[in-house]
This record gives structure tokens, C-alpha cells and sequence, in this order.
């Protein structure tokens, strides 16, 4: 019987870098470099799996969407907010929390090098068949995500 983790989750971007604007597509593309390509079932042959860095399990990786302020609201140039990432995933033989864990650390550094900085953002991840199910939270003050347990589980690899 496969283990399947569910993850759902958001992060809100700032940018202090390109207040008026002007830079703001090449921006996305920097966001696109970071998160990296989307592994799925169907396009494996398109993607190697060595060049995607979100977590993957049996039949592919975890999804993202971006949606970009400026296309909801074209006269939000003078904001520092400019997008929010939807993620989303069932990654099939999956159970590692540490290394998302990880994964989180490792692009919060790679958008603070960018000069992207998370504003907000939560995630959660449950691991079935009793296993771990936990709320990761982004804390601004300490520029780190932190976890809490809403259900230890029989699985947890920690």
C-alpha cells in the first residue's frame, strides 16, 4: 500500500528591489529559477528529475502556481506586495518532513538573495496512514519557518 502526503500551502512575496516596477517580469523569472520545474506524471520525459528542487515523490513533484498582483490590479506598482505562490501536492511514497523542512529553508535564503523577501506563509503537510500531520508557519521576526505538530503519527521520521 503507497503513503501519500498531502500538502497544501502559500507564500506571499515582497520586493524592495523594483518599487516602480519596471523590472517586475524578469522578477517572476527569478521566482520560476528558484522553485524550479514542476515534475509530473505525465511530462517526465520533458523534466529530469535531478533539475526539480520542490519535493518529489513516486509520481512526481509538489505544484505551484503564481499569481502576480500587477495582473489583478495593474495600478499596484506602488506596493511592496507582489505575488503569492500557491502550493499544492499527493506526493505518492513520500514521508520525509525534514526534508521539507529543508526545502523551505533553502528558498528562503535563495529569495533573500534576490532580494524577494516572504511576508507571510503556511503550509500543511499530512502524511496518511497515520503518520505526521504539522503546520510549517513562516516567522518574520525570525526569518525562519517553524513547525507545529497537530498530529505526531506512528511514521514521523524525525
Amino acid at each position: 500500500m503507497s503513503v501519500w502526503t498531502h500538502i497544501v500551502g502559500n507564500i506571499r512575496l515582497d520586493d524592495f528591489s523594483d518599487l516602480d516596477g519596471k523590472e517586475h517580469k524578469n522578477r517572476i523569472d527569478d521566482i520560476k529559477d528558484i522553485l524550479g520545474p514542476i515534475l509530473t506524471f505525465t511530462n517526465s520525459h520533458n523534466v529530469k528529475e535531478e533539475d526539480v528542487k520542490l519535493p518529489i515523490g513516486s509520481e512526481g513533484s509538489m505544484k505551484y502556481s503564481i499569481t502576480d498582483l500587477l495582473d489583478i490590479d495593474e495600478h499596484a506598482t506602488s506596493s511592496i506586495f507582489r505575488w503569492s505562490i500557491g502550493f499544492f501536492g499527493d506526493l505518492r511514497s513520500y514521508t520525509d518532513l525534514n526534508e521539507i523542512e529543508q526545502w523551505l529553508s533553502n528558498i528562503t535564503k535563495e529569495f533573500e538573495e534576490k532580494g524577494l523577501f516572504i511576508r507571510d506563509a503556511v503550509f500543511e503537510v499530512e502524511v496518511e496512514c497515520e503518520g505526521p500531520h504539522c503546520i510549517f508557519y513562516f516567522d518574520d521576526d525570525k526569518e525562519i519557518f517553524k513547525k507545529i505538530y497537530i498530529r505526531e503519527g506512528k511514521k514521523n521520521n524525525e
